[in-house]
């Protein structure tokens, strides 16, 4: 039973951190009606940041988490400019360059991280339920994934940006049609997709070790 029970607690916490990484994949291609092949690169880079900041760096939790999911959203917002920032890109041109973009950032996190997994502890202790011994780290993810979702849904209903994203996904020329900046709104979603994407990688990233090839799991 105290098997179950751990396979089941980390199960939902690992799922809780797919499920980051998959939101921000659809509300990219919900906008914009783009594939991005590049989703689970930003995952990885968050987390290797995160590890950079906390290991070379030195600097303390929470704060080198928060640099790896920012980190993320910025290059998300690179990568959506590359993509779609070019008046007039099909959406199938700019799924080839987020492949492409995913393939280029595997010879740059080699260049800096090398090409063996990396990973970092855990939050300390261990909790215990029906007799199974389960790292705290299955609550933070868990419980950071509920935040994040949660804030995901007051941004879609209670934002400019939310709402235009949303209008964006129902009918991307009336949108256009009412004064809402289509190729801004796909910018914005290509950066919250990283942010949800980093903060899925530094998540996982003390329960599965991230290598430069981990965005073909993820």
């Amino acid at each position: 039973m105290s098997a179950l029970i751990e396979y089941l607690i980390s199960g939902v916490a690992v799922g809780c951190g797919y499920a980051l990484l998959a939101s921000g994949f659809v509300a990219i291609f919900r906008v914009t009606e783009v594939i991005n092949f590049a989703q689970g690169t930003l995952a990885v880079l968050g987390g290797f940041v995160a590890y950079s900041a906390l290991i070379s760096l030195g600097l303390p939790h929470g704060v080198a988490e928060g640099l790896g999911v920012l980190a993320a959203g910025a290059v998300g917002l690179v990568f959506g400019w590359i993509a779609i920032g070019r008046r007039g890109t099909p959406p199938l041109a700019s799924l080839v360059i987020t492949l492409g973009l995913a393939v280029s950032a595997y010879a740059a996190e080699i260049a800096i991280w090398g090409d063996q997994p990396v990973s970092f502890s855990a939050v300390p202790g261990d909790f215990v339920l029906a007799g199974a011994h389960l790292l705290r780290q299955y609550l933070l993810v868990t419980g950071g994934a509920l935040v994040a979702l949660l804030s995901l849904g007051i941004f879609f209903t209670r934002t400019y940006a939310g709402k235009g994203m949303t209008a964006c996904a129902s009918n991307r020329f009336a949108a256009r049609v009412v004064g809402i900046n289509v190729r801004r709104m796909g910018l914005i979603a290509f950066a919250l997709g990283g942010l949800l994407g980093g903060l899925a990688g530094v998540l996982l990233i003390p329960i599965e070790p991230l290598s430069f090839n981990s965005d073909i799991t993820l």
